[in-house]
């Protein structure tokens, strides 16, 4: 019984320095990307919630690095911009953590059950919008709670969600052009939060 009590006693103490991450918050952060529209690249919407996001980051953070890129679309040709965003905390910091989530939203809704659908864009309320208002609300924390013997990233990446089905090589492209990069602390490990708004999430082991 007295094990019992000190596990529980432990377990609040150290609950009272762990920040609050709120929902709430994290929900309206997906709710005004959604206000946006589709965010697929070359799109309208997708350059003015660029603007938004590093305007908002930029108040968070303690360094922002902005990395535009000019790719060929992969089923058009049209020339096309990426951005990823990169947010950093404690720069100095040799031990690294990545934390990223894809900004961008699908071009088709090659998924949707109704045929006449699979040609629209998707708004991306959950995949795109969602594990960015995590990050989004992760800049907040940081920004309050400064880290002492680690440093935090937080990666926006663009242009992942691009491809068709069995194409691989047209999915992830702005991790792979985040990945050529030079300008950057390689991170010790990194955690990737993509479609984490389900209305009944279940977050099995990654199997890579």
């Amino acid at each position: 019984m007295i094990k019992k009590i000190f596990f529980i006693y432990i377990s609040f103490s150290f609950a009272q320095y762990a920040p609050y991450f709120s929902g709430d918050l994290a929900y309206k952060h997906l709710l005004k990307q959604c206000s946006f529209g589709p965010r697929y690249p070359g799109s309208k919407a997708h350059v003015e919630f660029k603007d938004y996001l590093v305007n908002y980051l930029i108040n968070y953070t303690d360094d922002l690095v902005v990395s535009k890129h000019e790719i060929n679309h992969p089923y058009n040709n049209e020339k096309l911009f990426l951005y990823n965003v990169l947010a950093q905390y404690n720069i100095d910091a040799d031990n690294r953590i990545l934390l990223m989530a894809h900004w961008d939203t699908r071009e088709i809704a090659d998924k949707d059950k109704d045929e006449l659908n699979r040609k629209n864009p998707i708004i991306g309320a959950n995949d795109g919008a969602s594990g960015v208002a995590a990050l989004m609300l992760f800049a907040e924390i940081l920004n309050v709670n400064k880290l002492q013997k680690i440093g935090v990233d937080l990666l926006f990446v663009d242009g992942e969600d691009m491809g068709r089905e069995g194409e691989l090589e047209n999915f992830c492209i702005g991790s792979k052009l985040f990945a050529k990069g030079k300008n950057y602390k390689k991170p010790q490990l990194a955690i990737c939060l993509d479609m984490i708004a389900d209305k009944d999430p279940q977050f099995k082991m990654e199997y890579f």
